[in-house]
């Protein structure tokens, strides 16, 4: 519990989550969240980014008025996604549908040549190879391509959602004047996505 643990506040889950829509241990500060509560457009990953910014706010707020509060803060914003169960918001998924049909090596060579043509890294460069403990993509009937194209679609989806999340604590950043004085780490696993 980390209030228990030296946190003023606290936004998240206390183990993992089954749902992006309705989080088991759904926790504000040390109490839990009835799922009863929650917006019909409830998000986790939309919902973490903006208890962060909100956070953030406050913390701006009490500095203003307590001369003690203008300390440093620390923010621990630990997003979930992209982890697994790849749950994803249908208009974000929309953004990615067919960007992944032809493949991982096809795929590959395009975002290389759009990094060189925006001129992002070197023309010499190659890319790395697609993992060789995976089956040749050609070699995959339609519907396994499918499948697999779809897995991707919706990974690719809960990024871009965990993307726009950090953008709203950025936006907080700036609009409380504190992102000049603040370091941002962003770090990942793999995603644990099977």
């Amino acid at each position: 519990w980390p209030l228990r643990r030296g946190f003023d506040r606290y936004f998240g889950t206390i183990y993992g989550t089954g749902s992006y829509w309705k989080p088991p241990t759904l926790t504000r500060d040390d109490r839990y969240v009835d799922h009863d509560t929650l917006p019909e457009d409830f998000y986790y990953t939309e919902a973490l980014g903006r208890a962060s910014a909100e956070m953030i706010r406050d913390h701006a707020k009490k500095s203003q008025q307590d001369d003690a509060a203008k300390q440093p803060f620390f923010l621990y914003f630990a997003q979930f996604a992209p982890h697994s169960p790849l749950h994803a918001m249908e208009e974000d998924i929309a953004v990615y549908r067919g960007q992944y049909r032809e493949g991982p090596e096809i795929l590959m060579r395009k975002r290389m040549r759009r990094q060189v043509q925006r001129g992002l890294i070197p023309n010499n460069w190659t890319h790395g190879q697609v993992d060789p403990d995976l089956p040749d993509w050609n070699s995959l009937d339609a519907e396994t391509r499918r499948y697999l194209s779809k897995k991707m679609e919706i990974y690719a989806a809960q990024i871009h959602r965990a993307d726009l999340a950090v953008g709203q604590v950025v936006r907080a950043l700036e609009e409380t004047g504190q992102l000049d004085n603040t370091l941002l780490v962003v770090t990942s696993d793999n995603g644990g996505a099977n």
